[in-house]
């Protein structure tokens, strides 16, 4: 499964933002919550390839735009971090200045 993410903090200069995502379908049980990585600029690891990749069993974030905020956390619904849910995740970065903004696309991929 993949999508798109996109949030962010308006004319604020401090707190933070985030972003729910909901998957199309849910994730098989065998699924392990924390395999999550936010790649951030460094768009490629062994386990996350590239945007639109990601090695079985895990999900991949990778940010295309970043203004004036730093990534926090990946939640699952009960604030497990960095963890993702059966059917789906939220996202939270840290507000560094005016204008803040994150977006990129997201990728899950089952064992």
């Amino acid at each position: 499964m993949r999508g798109y993410f996109a949030g962010g903090g308006g004319d604020s200069t401090s707190g933070s933002f985030g972003e729910g995502i909901t998957f199309p379908r849910k994730l098989p049980r065998d699924f392990n919550p924390g395999h999550v990585r936010y790649l951030g600029k460094n768009p490629m690891t062994s386990r996350c390839p590239g945007p639109g990749r990601a090695k079985r069993g895990w999900m991949c974030f990778y940010e295309q735009s970043n203004v004036n905020a730093t990534w926090c956390c990946v939640y699952d619904q009960n604030h497990n971090d960095p963890q993702i849910a059966a059917y789906g995740t939220r996202i939270y970065w840290t507000i560094t200045g005016p204008g803040s903004l994150a977006d990129g696309q997201w990728v899950v991929r089952a064992p």
